[in-house]
Parts: structure tokens; sequence; C-alpha cells
């Protein structure tokens, strides 16, 4: 009888373990896939500021630029002449050869400062047409890293048994708004 009870015993402690040593893997695992969930979030939120920096940058030196091309006093210039001639075509005391050459200087003046405009809007297009292109490149490349690094944290919570899921959430970036995936451990 003693036997018995003590192979009761043993068996009871032999399962017992077991049973601890199996409920403790998955909690450690776990822990684990949580602390690798934790620097990866760690990681992509990085990714992130480091975008919008970059992004708040390329603004800047897009207006600075847009700034310069629209502070050029060329256009203030014609525009200044332009409005004397018109005010001295408008005064009555022109006689008809006068205002037509007069009329004509203000055409051609009107035309030049027509042409100017055109050349700023194009120069101004083109740094806008720039910084769209650069906020572009600089999104998805946020996206493709971002999303490597989620996929290899959801890759390391299946090899350890969890589940690891990807919540988009709206990040601003540039005045754009991007769907960035930070993650969480499923229970």
């Amino acid at each position: 009888m003693k036997r018995i009870k003590m192979a009761f015993v043993a068996l009871l402690f032999i399962f017992t373990g077991a049973v601890s040593a199996a409920a403790a893997e998955p909690a450690s695992n776990l822990e684990d896939v949580q602390q690798f969930v934790d620097r990866a979030n760690a990681e992509i939120d990085q990714e992130i500021s480091a975008a919008v920096t970059e992004a708040d940058r390329l603004i800047a030196v897009s207006v600075e630029e847009i700034g310069k091309i629209e502070g050029k006093d060329k256009i203030a210039r014609i525009e200044a002449e332009l409005q004397e001639l018109t005010f001295l075509l408008d005064s009555e005391e022109l006689n008809g050869k006068e205002y037509i050459k007069l009329s004509e200087k203000v055409d051609k003046i009107s035309e030049k400062l027509q042409e100017e405009n055109l050349k700023q809007e194009a120069k101004v297009q083109a740094v806008l047409d720039k910084l769209g292109k650069d906020l572009d490149e600089l999104i998805e490349n946020l996206i493709q890293v971002t999303n490597a690094i989620s996929a290899e944290a959801v890759q390391y919570g299946q090899e350890r048994g969890l589940e690891v899921i990807c919540e988009y959430v709206e990040v601003q970036i540039g005045g754009r708004t991007v769907l960035i995936d930070p993650l969480r451990v499923g229970i």
C-alpha cells in the first residue's frame, strides 16, 4: 500500500511538474513576444517620427523656394510700370498719336507681365511637383519599412504559437494621411 501511495505521489509530482512547465512556457512565450512587439512598435514610432521631421523639412525648403520665386521684383517692377502708363493713358492730356503709341506700349507691357506671371507660376508648380514626388517617396519608404518591421513581428509571434495583430492607425505626414500598422499580441 505504501508503494502504491508513493507511486501515486510520484506520478502526481511528475504530472504537476509537467503541467507547470507546460503552463509556464506559453506565459514565457507571451512575455517574450510582447517584448518583441513593444520593440517593434518603438521602432515603428521612430520611423514615423523621422518621416514627419523629414516631411516638415521638405515643406519648409519648398516654401522658402516659392518665397524666393514670388519675391523677385521683376513682376512688381512691370506692374508698377504698367500702372503708371495706364494712369497716363487715362489722362486727357494725350493727342491721338500719343494715345495710340502709349496704348501699344501698355499692351506690350501687359503681355510681358502675363509672360512673367506664367513663368513664375510654372516655377512654383515645379517646386510643388517636386515636393509632391518627394513626399510620395518618403511615405512609400515609410510604409515599406514599417510593413517589414510588422511582418517580422508577426512571424516571430507565429513561431512561438501566438498571433501578432496589425492595427492600422492614421498618421499625418506632410499634410497627407497615411495608414501605418502598429502591433499588438492577440490573446
